[in-house]
């Protein structure tokens, strides 16, 4: 369980790193990074599925947003999308492997895996092969539950955690309906078993969540911008995934 990873309440996690596109540090790049291990934050991240069956640090699933290129993720082997550059800045797009060897257990790692589907197993056994190997502390969280389901039965010393929000605001989010389904998962929690919660700071204070965290997972608010945002977190979760700013530790 959580009980030996204490950081999972304790240490602000910056969001997609500690990234300022104002300086040329765009979200999920190895600057941000870089960044959030000088300051001694945990760092989460976003990872995606290539075409070839590796994980990229990204997180939409088309490459326009962040890039000069167009086209899905998963439709680029690992070694074009490496090739990549984020727009601004001096960073490409990174494979997690990549991070792990640069953090090197400075501090965690909180690994989002983006697959908003039915089809298990691709990406997570890939990330699962790479924390086998990797020496710090770290963790996954996903939307989807079949996700934390797959690890829950092929790599149970993983923790795991949920990612959700309030389900009235889900046809609000500019996603598939497949993906919104998805979202609809605390009904589906029991399926991964998960470790930890992590809900959308916007939808606090909410019922199932606080039971959640009455029978003892931690709850993780994401994403703190605001001062509004962080008293709300401080009132009604045990650590924030934050971003935009330079959160206290301690």
């Amino acid at each position: 369980m959580t009980n030996d990873r204490p950081w999972l309440r304790q240490l602000p996690i910056a969001h997609r790193g500690l990234h300022d596109s104002e300086q040329g540090v765009l979200e999920n790049s190895m600057s941000a990074f870089e960044a959030a291990v000088e300051h001694g934050y945990a760092i989460e991240l976003d990872v995606q599925v290539t075409r070839d069956g590796d994980a990229v640090v990204f997180h939409d699933e088309r490459l326009e947003r962040l890039t000069d290129t167009v086209g899905k993720v998963r439709r680029r082997t690992s070694d074009e999308l490496t090739k990549i550059a984020l727009s601004g800045s001096n960073d490409c797009i990174p494979t997690l492997q990549a991070v792990f060897e640069m953090v090197r257990g400075k501090v965690p790692i909180l690994v989002e895996i983006k697959n908003p589907t039915r089809k298990i197993g691709k990406l997570e056994s890939r990330v699962a092969d790479l924390l086998a190997s990797y020496a710090g502390d770290a963790a996954v969280q996903s939307f989807n539950p079949l996700a934390l389901q797959w690890f829950h039965k092929n790599a149970p010393m993983v923790a795991r955690g949920l990612l959700a929000s309030d389900y009235r605001n889900i046809t609000q989010v500019n996603m598939s309906r497949r993906a919104q389904f998805i979202m609809r998962n605390l009904l589906l929690s029991p399926l991964g078993r998960p470790n930890f919660i992590g809900y959308d700071v916007d939808a606090l204070p909410a019922i199932a969540p606080a039971i959640m965290r009455r029978v003892g997972l931690p709850l993780l608010a994401w994403t703190v911008r605001t001062d509004e945002q962080r008293i709300t977190s401080e009132r009604h979760a045990d650590n924030i995934i934050f971003e935009g700013f330079e959160a206290p530790i301690g």
